[in-house]
């Protein structure tokens, strides 16, 4: 410190400082007050959350009656990339329970017909871009019947779109 001197005692507990001249730099620390308080920052402003999901739109399976052995060609657009995930359904004719049940047609089980849904698989298109998409599906683990395909996209912020349902059947 130029200008002054400093002095420290050692007093018992407590440590005693002296000085004879202040030095510039404290006196606008001083001159607020000792308990004022600095301004607070100003924070950035967050920015907003994606609360809206991906739109799932222009879904198509070409060809809708197809073979096992070729597959068929689905295509969706969507509006921001997501993850696309169905799940794939075999439709069948069942019988309706007197609980209310819908169970699988046999010789001794008659009475009302009612629509029975089995899955049958998963389809997953991890990374689906913004725009046209285009996959190919494989059908050969599929057994011949009428099946629907539900499509959920997922955006990255979690956020659920549009469901879609595509009916399709696989021929033997």
């Amino acid at each position: 410190m130029s200008g002054g001197s400093v002095c420290a005692t050692y007093l018992g507990r407590a440590l005693v400082l002296s000085a004879s001249v202040i030095v510039l730099a404290v006196a606008p620390a001083i001159a607020q007050g000792p308990y004022d308080q600095a301004p607070a920052p100003v924070p950035k402003p967050a920015p907003s959350p994606d609360k809206t999901g991906p739109r799932l739109t222009k879904t198509a399976l070409t060809p809708k009656a197809a073979r096992a052995k070729t597959g068929t060609r689905l295509k969706f657009t969507l509006d921001e990339s997501a993850r696309v995930s169905g799940a794939v359904t075999l439709r069948s004719v069942g019988v309706r329970t007197k609980g209310g049940r819908c169970i699988t047609r046999t010789r001794k089980r008659r009475g009302p017909t009612c629509l029975l849904r089995t899955k049958a698989g998963t389809v997953l298109a991890a990374n689906a871009a913004a725009g046209v998409n285009v996959a190919r599906l494989d059908l050969r683990a599929l057994q011949a019947g009428d099946y629907t395909l539900t499509l959920t996209p997922t955006d990255a912020a979690g956020n659920k779109g549009n469901v879609r349902v595509l009916a399709f059947s696989v021929a033997a």
